[in-house]
């Protein structure tokens, strides 16, 4: 999956995917935190502790190295589910 996310995405998507990406990295480390992508959660869903149920259930299935965070490659894996 990761060498599909890397070649069949277009130039244009992954401009749009980076620009998403690095507004959900706050500290601009270049990995998504559970709490960088809860905080984007809530702007979708006011309430934290529904943010905080996605959060594990997208972070369980997305990181694909157990680190607990979301790299781009994870990222563009899971937008392109």
């Amino acid at each position: 999956m990761t060498f599909i996310a890397t070649h069949i995405v277009s130039q244009s998507e992954k401009e749009d995917l980076l620009k998403s990406f690095k507004s959900l990295d706050k500290n601009g480390d270049g990995i998504l935190s559970k709490e960088e992508l809860i905080e984007g959660y809530l702007n979708f869903y006011k309430d934290r502790v529904k943010a905080e149920q996605i959060v594990e259930q997208v972070v369980k299935e997305v990181d694909a190295n157990n680190s607990g965070k979301i790299d781009f490659t994870e990222f563009v894996v899971a937008a392109l589910q």
